[in-house]
């Protein structure tokens, strides 16, 4: 049976603050301190818990209600657009998103080499 380790509150906070002082991902500070990414991420939870001040940027911007219903509406028109172009992509081809070069029947000539004799239903060459 393993034991569990115990670290300092000092401890803890050090490598919150190495973590916070730097770029460096969890993973990569965690190897650096010793200790596993998830133990450091419960530590930085815990700690900016502990300290909100250290990570309060000011207010939240906010944003009006009427901008706020203007993107609303530029989504929903261009939800719209997307599911016109994928219904005209449907009905353009009658096969949906496919490749237009479909072999329907092919033929070998006397070459050797396959022509291809249909494309997109209508008959090439005979």
């Amino acid at each position: 049976m393993t034991t569990r380790k115990k670290y300092t509150r000092k401890f803890k906070d050090e490598a919150v603050e190495l973590f916070l002082a730097s770029d460096l991902p969890i993973t990569q500070v965690a190897t650096k301190v010793g200790v596993k990414a998830g133990t450091l991420g419960n530590w930085i939870k815990r700690y900016r818990e502990a300290n909100p001040e250290k990570f309060d940027t000011g207010e939240q911007e906010s944003v009006s209600f009427a901008e706020h219903q203007k993107v609303v509406a530029e989504n929903a028109k261009l939800k719209q657009e997307i599911e016109f172009l994928g219904k005209v992509s449907l009905d353009s081809n009658r096969q949906g998103n496919t490749s237009g070069f479909r072999v329907v029947r092919s033929c070998w000539a006397s070459s050797g080499v396959r022509k291809l004799k249909h494309f997109r239903g209508r008959v090439l060459s005979s």
